[in-house]
């Protein structure tokens, strides 16, 4: 497997209108190297994306939003925030079960299907009794109620934008058709390597695209 080298020009997007993207292109065109060819053109970021942080307290939610690995990336525009605090729900499940250890499955069960999740059992309750049966002849379920807590967590909701840029990539054109013969293929898109975003114009640097 050989390898190019391959020269990442991005331009900072205020808005994604075809305008602004034209003028972004003719700024970052003007950068490319001297006998470079452009491999790819692309907009990266600017569009919508949501994250959601629960934890049993808001302020632990919002420490993970926060998160400088984990949290909402650096340097978005939020759009829209909602926090909502630890709430809790009360339940009564009424199913039929031989015992109580299968009248507390099946309820649960049947609360996670109806939508309910991070559940606490409470007490339980016979209805009906069961019988045994003799031998297992006549033997029948009873009905139990069961009461179940939904702990619903707190939660911090975000939807963001990230800024969007305008990326040519492009390569020595020469060093390319030496290793392949003919112009370096869409697949150049796919290139390794990650640089931080810089200021509006300004060359990145160089990523290393595997030709096979």
């Amino acid at each position: 497997m050989s390898q190019v080298a391959v020269k990442v020009i991005r331009e900072y997007l205020s808005s994604l209108d075809e305008a602004t993207k034209d003028e972004a292109k003719k700024r970052a065109m003007s950068r490319i190297p001297a006998g470079f060819e452009v491999v790819s053109e692309s907009v990266e970021g600017g569009t919508k994306e949501w994250m959601r942080f629960r934890a049993d307290t808001l302020e632990k939610a919002r420490a993970k939003a926060k998160h400088p690995r984990d949290g909402i990336p650096g340097g978005v525009k939020v759009l829209k925030r909602e926090e909502t605090p630890q709430s809790k729900k009360d339940l009564k499940v009424v199913v039929e079960a031989i015992d109580e250890a299968e009248s507390i499955s099946k309820a649960q069960t049947k609360a996670e299907a109806e939508g309910h999740h991070f559940l606490e059992i409470g007490k339980v309750a016979v209805k009906t009794p069961p019988r045994m049966g003799f031998l297992g002849f006549g033997k029948r379920s009873g009905q139990y109620e069961v009461e179940i807590s939904e702990v619903i967590p707190a939660q911090v909701y975000l939807e963001y934008t990230q800024s969007a840029f305008f990326v040519i990539k492009a390569a020595d054109p020469k060093e390319a058709r030496e290793l392949i013969g003919e112009r370096i293929p869409k697949m150049m898109e796919h290139v390794q390597g990650e640089h931080d975003v810089v200021a509006s114009g300004q060359i990145v640097g160089f990523e290393v695209a595997h030709l096979i």
